[in-house]
């Protein structure tokens, strides 16, 4: 008969907890950082393990809950108070989570989990540059962490992709992450790197989106062309390769698409295999050029084109809205128009002879994002004039 003691089962380890985060059991995780810490409430590496994997689990709730107690527990932890402010940050609070971060790097200048929530809150605030630099400082301090390699990435925002970008890209998708905010970013990611990467430096001489010589040395400029309704959906009338189109006007997209019929009539070869996300998931795409995109009286050239069979019913396509990151717009339902203006005096050309109710506005990971307020509490809410 074997002893009693052979029958016990091990108790749990903190080696054991971090092996089943790295091998992306974060339940497991979960259930043998919470083991250990009804032990000693007092271990700091399990509370932090615990909040990481909630977070991979994507129950920022129960991580943001799980962050405070930690804070109360070792309120002297710069980590702590760095994954703190990443769970308000999950929890769409970047005013609290900026708080958290600059305490957190008080604390200690190097702490890892500041610097990446720091990074967030600037690339929120529409800071980008000062996000990347924070975020490879991160990358330098724990290359083996993904956080940071991810948030470096999010930063780029123009188009197309230089030897830098790749670098980082490669970087995190080595790491191979799971779990939130990675599922999703890895494979996107990776389909850029592997089918991609050939079309984007096609870009490289000749800049995606560019104006006409004449158009860049004018200080100011704007342009005005009509719009349709289609029930909720804003339709554009755009000229592609000098041939007509009318285009969903999307502010929850971030590119030129269109769909397999319309692109038929520009006689374009694909290039490259991508895919695109909608509310049925992923969908095959292929990646063409055009030479120009036309706005009423502006003209940009050198035009990345998306060719998918999934697109709405409505129109030709979508016109993804962070496509005029840089202008200033205003849709007129009156008149049944958009202007679109740029540079110095840009929200005076736009909106003249217009009443302005104004709130903050974030653009964010090629989304716009307004702020409201739900049941007391300020909520940022995607702006998608495609839903």
């Amino acid at each position: 008969m074997l002893p009693l003691t052979s029958l016990r089962a091990d108790p749990p380890s903190l080696a054991a907890a971090d092996a089943a985060f790295a091998q992306g059991k974060f339940d497991q995780a979960r259930r043998t950082y919470q083991s250990l810490l009804k032990t000693d409430p007092a271990l700091p590496a399990p509370r932090l393990g615990l909040i990481q994997s909630l977070l991979r689990l994507d129950r920022w709730q129960d991580a943001l809950r799980a962050a405070q107690e930690a804070t109360q527990a070792l309120p002297a932890s710069a980590d702590v108070h760095g994954l703190l402010a990443m769970t308000e940050i999950r929890a769409g609070q970047p005013e609290a989570a900026l708080t958290d971060a600059n305490l957190a790097l008080a604390k200690d200048r190097d702490c890892y989990w500041g610097l990446v929530a720091a990074g967030r809150v600037a690339d929120w605030e529409g800071r980008e540059k000062e996000a990347y630099v924070l975020f490879t400082r991160a990358t330098t301090l724990h290359p083996e962490r993904p956080d940071g390699w991810l948030g470096a990435w999010q930063t780029i925002n123009d188009p197309g992709i230089t030897e830098a970008d790749l670098q980082i890209a490669k970087s995190y998708l080595a790491l191979a992450p799971k779990g939130q905010p990675f599922d999703f970013n890895t494979s996107y990611i990776q389909n850029i790197v592997t089918n991609e990467t050939g079309y984007w430096h096609g870009f490289d001489k000749d800049p995606p989106f560019h104006l006409d010589e004449a158009d860049q040395k004018q200080q100011s400029y704007m342009a005005v062309f009509p719009i349709q309704r289609s029930g909720k959906s804003v339709l554009v009338s755009v000229g592609i390769n000098g041939k007509p189109f009318h285009l969903l006007f999307d502010t929850g997209a971030s590119n030129l698409l269109l769909s397999s019929n319309a692109a038929r009539r520009l006689g374009l070869t694909n290039l490259a295999k991508t895919s695109v996300s909608g509310v049925q998931g992923r969908a095959p795409a292929s990646l063409q050029r055009a030479d120009t995109l036309t706005l009423g009286s502006i003209t940009l050239h050198s035009i990345p084109l998306t060719v998918t069979g999934s697109v709405p019913e409505d129109g030709d396509g979508i016109f993804g809205g962070s496509l005029l990151r840089d202008y200033a717009i205003t849709l007129d339902f009156v008149d049944n128009t958009m202007t679109i203006a740029r540079g110095p005096g840009a929200m005076h050309l736009a909106m003249a002879n217009t009443t302005v109710a104004a709130t903050p506005l974030h653009f964010y990971n090629s989304h716009l994002f307004v702020s409201t307020h739900a049941q007391g509490r300020r909520v940022w809410a995607m702006l998608d004039t495609g839903a």
